[in-house]
């Protein structure tokens, strides 16, 4: 975990401050949205056993192992589209 939180640090919070187009809380959370979505959806693993993967597949190939009910998958990601309603992507 500690090494996400630098990695957090390091690749978003640190850049804030070089986007001009910054200056809120409500876009501070918006670009944080989207770097989450590009770094568990978009962004491929570089190194280590996982690598060529997108943590999202990780994911859920380590849910697949533990036996997951995958009949409730479905809600869980309506439930994060519903939270995520209104994040402006191009910001």
């Amino acid at each position: 975990m500690d090494d996400f939180n630098e990695f957090l640090v390091k690749e978003f919070y640190n850049k804030i401050g070089m986007n001009k187009t910054i200056d809120s809380f409500p876009k501070i959370e918006r670009a944080f949205h989207k770097f989450l979505r590009n770094y568990n959806f978009s962004r491929t693993i570089s190194n280590g056993c996982n690598a060529g993967k997108i943590p999202a597949e990780v994911i859920l190939e380590r849910a697949a192992k533990n036996g997951m009910d995958f009949d409730t998958l479905l809600l869980w990601i309506l439930a994060l589209l519903n939270q995520l309603k209104g994040v402006d992507t191009n910001e």
